[in-house]
């Protein structure tokens, strides 16, 4: 199992703001604009056994303070999250060159794709698509 701490660290007014951040091992992180306002979007993996894991994507956004804070930026059919998260296990993969993309998203920040698993969290090769409106990122459905 492993273990990760992750900051973040703003200069605001002259004073250095340092804020933890919920997360596993930071993969990348995104800005984008959502009701005008910037929010970064965190990839993360959480590393689980020698085999399993968790991929994940959430939002943040910038307080006045400097701080760092969880925002809800993902709107399913039925409520709005501040994160995504797709389980991976290795057994489903025959080697590195096999392993497909947990969680995709376009250059330009329009579109994020999940990966749809079975109930045995095997990949289906199929994605669920957020597509970003003024709000939030909205379901739309599933794509290839």
């Amino acid at each position: 199992m492993g273990e990760f701490s992750s900051y973040s660290q703003t200069l605001i007014y002259g004073k250095n703001v340092v804020t933890p951040i919920e997360t596993g091992f930071i993969l990348d992180v995104k800005q984008s604009l959502l009701n005008k306002q910037p929010i970064y979007l965190i990839e993360s993996y959480y590393k689980g056994s020698s085999c399993v894991g968790t991929y994940a994507i959430q939002g943040f956004k910038l307080l006045a303070s400097g701080k760092l804070e969880v925002t809800k930026i993902f709107q399913t059919k039925k409520s709005l999250l501040d994160q995504i998260t797709v389980d991976y296990d290795c057994n489903h993969h025959m080697g590195s060159s096999d392993t497909p993309e947990y969680i995709r998203i376009s250059k330009d920040l329009i579109t994020i794709d999940i990966l749809l698993l079975n109930q045995n969290f095997k990949p289906l090769n199929k994605y669920l698509r957020y597509v970003k409106k003024d709000a939030a990122y909205q379901y739309l459905g599933t794509v290839k």
